[in-house]
């Protein structure tokens, strides 16, 4: 058991017992084993779908004037649609997360002539979950989009605006690959960058 999976072999290891006397273990075979597992994959899934409304539902602020007291979807007076668009990728990339938060550990058939009769589907529960951080990863980049045209647009509107050392480190950085939206442009590019840099940074935290 030496070169297994640690969280597997730590989850075989609490099935010794030691102590008073009695010693061994009773040790299940069936492929229910991973399912406590499993169970926690599907717990962090709906924590990640609340992360990803909640990135959605502060994006769609950051467009609002009557919120932010800027101009709508952050845009200038050379700009029509400005960031308008692009909500349809964040609204669509937060509900598909809500519907790969459902659980399907107990999706089964009873199969092999019945003895088969129990399963945690966990491959599939990891790979949905995977998937949904990869969708998390747009979703808030585009939300960073949105933070840097804000802060862009407030500098203007406030030239004496200052934000923290750390707060300015990264929007400097981050603007060197998103650039501030002056005129419409295609705007797929951006979110890509957007994208990767948070992808990037992230392994820092």
């Amino acid at each position: 058991m030496s070169n297994a999976c640690p969280i597997i072999r730590l989850q075989y290891l609490a099935l010794y017992v030691d102590e008073a006397g009695v010693r061994g273990a009773l040790i299940p075979t069936g492929n229910f084993t991973p399912l406590p597992l499993v169970i926690s994959f599907q717990e962090a899934a709906i924590a990640l779908s609340h992360l990803s409304n909640a990135s959605a539902q502060r994006t769609i602020k950051l467009a609002d004037p009557h919120f932010t007291h800027l101009s709508r979807f952050l845009g200038t007076d050379k700009t029509f649609h400005a960031y308008g668009a692009i909500q349809k990728v964040f609204a669509s990339l937060a509900a598909e997360n809500q519907s790969l938060a459902v659980p399907v550990s107990m999706d089964l058939f009873s199969i092999a002539g019945t003895i088969e009769d129990t399963s945690t589907n966990a491959p599939r529960v990891v790979r949905r979950f995977q998937q949904m951080i990869d969708n998390l990863y747009y979703i808030m980049g585009v939300e960073i989009m949105h933070v840097a045209q804000a802060i862009d647009l407030r500098k203007q509107k406030y030239p004496g605006l200052q934000l923290s050392r750390t707060t300015e480190a990264f929007f400097n950085n981050y603007r060197q690959v998103v650039p501030f939206l002056e005129v419409d442009r295609f705007l797929s590019p951006d979110i890509e960058a957007s994208y990767l840099f948070l992808k990037q940074h992230s392994r820092n935290f």
